[in-house]
């Protein structure tokens, strides 16, 4: 894919198993409120140093690169939405 689709040169291929540090089901019933998942960076993902530095983006990145995704691995997760 990288060689055909100079768009993808970057792209990285992550094993979803191994991705996140839940483990992610595709709901079967969207009608029903489901639990939160933690979707940090597992402890052995792939993803983790794989990413490219944009400058005031990812810049003060843990490790040998910036990770993928929204989060760096090992950061806290971040509350969103409707608290208590």
């Amino acid at each position: 894919m990288r060689e055909k689709a100079p768009v993808e040169k970057h792209c990285h291929f992550v094993h979803r198993p191994t991705l996140f540090a839940d483990k992610i089901e595709t709901p079967t019933d969207m009608k029903k409120s489901h639990a939160l998942i933690d979707v940090r960076l597992g402890d052995k993902s792939e993803a983790i140093d794989r990413g490219v530095v944009l400058y005031n983006i990812n810049d003060a990145f843990k490790g040998k690169a910036p990770d993928l995704g929204a989060y760096e691995h090992g950061d806290p997760a971040r509350a969103y939405g409707p608290r208590k």
